[in-house]
């Protein structure tokens, strides 16, 4: 465990990086009822090898209070992107402890798009169905591979540390290419990305959703923690069966335009 820490601790220092055209953000912070008690080897793990902040909130009689703290947090961590996480009136009365994580990442293109070119198109969406969406061009010698499935292209940010990876199917092979990432992932397919000139049309997009994730987990067979008197996170606080997972939610919003990306997820 403790080789997984450092290694964690370092990717965390790596990551974050708030100067330059790319501005990356990687936040860890715990909210405790106030009379509620972690075991101290916990806390200091959180401290020290997952560089969280630790706060004390009164979920049980001060919701209101507790809330603002929490979501003052997401809203300083994703720079304005992320400003509500929790709501006080729908806050589980015997919650004694919430973990959040936060990522901000803003990027400008290495090859920034002309917003004179940009022009109403057609978006085929992956049930076929088309939206009228904005679509911004560029001719530019990008790193790009094609299959008989789908096709493939590195776009870079300034600096050249960074890409956004777009991959687009052919019209009837959404499946066929979910199901190959999810089997095989993108190192391999990165390495076979070759420098040409490429017409790019990119539609210029904002999307923000909001997603539940208990219940896939348990789907998936994470039950026990859910489950009261069958969770054991006795290591965390407390005695077997006491403490339990009640909600995992994930909120995210992705912004791309002309002049580059701006992305965060609590």
């Amino acid at each position: 465990p403790e080789k997984h820490h450092n290694s964690f601790k370092r990717y965390l220092t790596s990551f974050e990086n708030q100067e330059g055209p790319v501005s990356t953000i990687f936040s860890q912070a715990a909210f405790i009822q106030s009379d509620f008690e972690l075991r101290k080897d916990y806390k200091k793990s959180l401290k020290e090898n997952f560089l969280a902040t630790l706060e004390e909130v009164n979920f049980k009689n001060k919701p209101d209070d507790a809330a603002a703290v929490i979501n003052k947090w997401a809203k300083n961590s994703t720079k304005g992107k992320i400003p509500t996480i929790i709501n006080p009136e729908t806050m589980p009365p015997n919650l004694k402890f919430l973990l959040a994580q936060a990522l901000y990442f803003k990027g400008k293109w290495l090859n920034q798009f002309n917003a004179e070119h940009t022009k109403p198109g057609l978006f085929l969406n992956a049930d076929l169905s088309k939206t009228e969406t904005l679509f911004m061009y560029q001719t530019e010698e990008l790193r790009y591979h094609k299959t008989e499935d789908f096709q493939l292209l590195s776009l870079p940010f300034q600096g050249n540390k960074h890409s956004l990876l777009l991959i687009l199917p052919n019209e009837d092979q959404t499946q066929t290419t979910v199901k190959m990432l999810a089997d095989n992932g993108l190192t391999a397919l990165n390495k076979k990305l070759r420098y040409q000139r490429v017409r790019l049309y990119l539609p210029k997009f904002s999307i923000e959703q909001n997603h539940q994730l208990k219940r896939p987990l348990m789907a998936s067979g994470v039950y026990n923690s859910f489950t009261p008197g069958k969770a054991d996170f006795s290591k965390i606080a407390g005695e077997p069966g006491e403490l339990f997972l009640g909600d995992v939610r994930q909120q995210a919003i992705i912004e791309l335009n002309e002049t580059g990306v701006v992305a965060a997820a609590v």
